[in-house]
């Protein structure tokens, strides 16, 4: 992940740089392309207060390349935008124009005026964590009533997923909707997720959990065991968390594993041809032939002639 992030600020770093150029070059259309390039770039880095910080400045140099281009709409958006995930940005005085500066205290003011829109983020699976610009954090399926017009980053995180950065356009006095589906986390990280949420919850709220075998490559299952004295309480859960069977305490000198866990997943049955019965008399009657050709092969048999003088014996 570090290193990712990592490769992110690089190339996001380059891509100012290079629309920083176009821009001194009077280049506006490579400059805000190059830009918006670099707003994608980063939208994974929402999740982190950094990350915003570095978005909005992006945001902040686009709306100011836009202003001097003339496009002064589209300057506003990226200001509402720069405001909404970081409080702290505004232009420089020293550095920005000064009609740059005044669009910006008109951007302000306006919005503090301006009717709220509504917002409703839905995920699959439910139950995700979802925050709004870094700062509103509920759980989907969520409703927000007083949202402010304009881009809004969305970070949804659920352990064993993926984590997921969007951005959504809220209109005012009207909802706006977005249906997230989170996609599935490598194996590790599912199985990692799957231990924290049995260790938070627990068969019965105090478990000590020991892991005897981490996956099944054809169920992706956890086995846990609980440990109390000589007792074990045992399930099984799949990389999820949700239970395959009900828990069952046994006696840990009467633990079969091998047997308790092929009670939840059967072990594969050979196919017919791969049966006992069937090559069992398929390899006696090759080994009577065998026998037979043997013995033929080894026998002297005695031959003589008519006159009665042996000839080969």
């Amino acid at each position: 992940a570090d290193e990712n992030e990592d490769e992110r600020q690089a190339e996001a770093r380059r891509l100012r740089d290079a629309a920083q150029e176009a821009f001194s070059n009077f280049d506006y259309s490579s400059a805000t392309m190059q830009l918006r390039e670099a707003l994608t770039v980063l939208s994974p880095s929402a999740a982190t207060v950094a990350g915003r910080q570095q978005l909005a400045e992006v945001h902040l140099q686009l709306a100011m390349i836009l202003s001097v281009h003339g496009e002064r709409d589209a300057a506003i958006e990226e200001l509402r935008a720069c405001t909404h995930i970081d409080e702290g940005c505004r232009p420089d005085p020293a550095v920005h124009p000064p009609e740059f500066v005044e669009l910006f205290e008109v951007v302000r003011t306006s919005e503090e005026e301006s009717p709220r829109g509504r917002l409703r983020i839905e995920s699959t699976p439910a139950g995700a964590s979802v925050t709004l610009n870094g700062t509103r954090s509920e759980t989907t399926p969520v409703e927000w009533d007083d949202v402010l017009p304009g881009r809004h980053y969305i970070t949804i995180e659920r352990d064993g997923y993926l984590p997921t950065v969007e951005t959504v356009d809220a209109i005012p006095d009207d909802l706006t909707q977005r249906q997230i589906a989170l996609t599935l986390a490598p194996l590790p990280m599912r199985t990692s997720a799957a231990l924290r949420q049995l260790g938070r919850a627990g068969l019965e709220a105090e478990a000590q959990w020991r892991v005897t075998a981490a996956t099944v490559a054809e169920a992706d299952v956890l086995i846990l065991l609980e440990s109390h004295e000589l007792r074990l309480r045992l399930a099984a859960f799949d990389a999820r968390g949700e239970p395959m069977n009900e828990p069952e305490e046994v006696d840990e000198e009467d633990l079969d594993a091998d047997r308790w866990l092929e009670s939840i997943i059967p072990a594969p049955r050979a196919p017919w041809y791969g049966q006992w019965w069937f090559w069992t008399p398929i390899s006696l009657a090759l080994a009577a032939g065998i026998a037979v050709g043997v013995y033929f092969l080894v026998r002297t048999p005695d031959v003589e002639l008519v006159g009665g003088d042996t000839v080969y014996e």
